[in-house]
């Protein structure tokens, strides 16, 4: 009688066959003889570390920057002849593209085959400078000032205050008292209400820190402080909207106040018929 057996499994579970064990070691210890020659020959001076961590080649990634060029950007990173990434520094790199002013961030990482990618965003400019009677600049929401390019000038209103006479240049920070606040209404109108933004012909910054608001299609004035919360910002654009749809194109239009928006109609003739609304 023969007694009935299992089949032996050609290898216990979980472990490799012997065979594909033995390619593993060979493998690994290949590959770390390689290592080590490579560092014994690097650290005798005889196979220099930066040819094989070298920067052969830059790519860039442009995020939004229909303005920025490729050209301009590597004239301004610099990078001496022969830049590895064991010598490379990142930081003074960043800050020297940085200092273009349209650059609003620069960031570096390494990319295979020694290819150093850069990723640049543009900072954007929201309105027209022109002090001093020097020639215009343009200006972003962080109060940079730059150069302007393009036929952007056309679009963009013009941003002004009083009793600006300093001399400006391009690259420099307007820091002027409520200007932050001013950009970033410009901002927040741009970005929630664009066609509200498009009408905007002048925006200028008083003494005080409050603004003024004029229509490039009508004389209706805007008398703001700082940005509005998107509530605020939203009956602002409809009180627009509902006095162009009246015909009345001759209003002042408070938003100074946290707990109301007054609309100041000018004083209609005595024998003028009331309108009906």
């Amino acid at each position: 009688m023969i007694a009935n057996r299992t089949a032996r499994p050609a290898h216990s579970p979980g472990r490799w066959p012997r065979r594909r064990k033995r390619r593993a070691v060979g493998f690994a210890a290949c590959a770390g003889c390689l290592a080590s020659g490579l560092v014994l020959l690097a650290l005798l001076g005889l196979l220099p570390l930066d040819a094989l961590c070298g920067v052969r080649a830059v790519e860039f990634v442009l995020v939004d920057c229909p303005s920025l060029c490729e050209a301009e950007l590597s004239g301004a990173m610099a990078l001496p002849a022969g830049a590895s990434f064991l010598n490379l520094d990142r930081d003074a790199v960043r800050a020297r593209l940085g200092a273009i002013p349209r650059v609003a961030s620069a960031e570096l990482s390494y990319r295979w085959f020694h290819r150093l990618r850069v990723t640049v965003t543009e900072r954007r400019a929201l309105a027209l400078v022109i002090a001093s009677g020097e020639s215009p600049l343009e200006i972003s929401r962080e109060g940079i000032l730059m150069a302007p390019r393009g036929l952007a000038l056309a679009d963009l209103p013009l941003f002004s205050w009083e009793a600006a006479t300093e001399p400006l240049s391009c690259g420099d920070t307007l820091r002027v008292n409520g200007a932050a606040g001013l950009l970033d209404l410009l901002a927040a109108t741009q970005a929630e209400w664009p066609a509200l933004w498009e009408g905007i012909s002048e925006a200028h910054l008083r003494a005080g820190g409050s603004c003024e608001l004029y229509w490039s299609n009508s004389p209706i004035v805007v008398w703001a402080r700082g940005r509005l919360s998107p509530t605020r910002l939203d009956a602002w654009a409809r009180i627009i909207l509902d006095l162009e749809r009246r015909g009345e194109c001759d209003a002042v239009i408070d938003l100074r106040f946290p707990e109301q928006v007054v609309v100041r109609l000018p004083q209609k003739p005595p024998d003028a018929t009331p309108e009906m609304s």
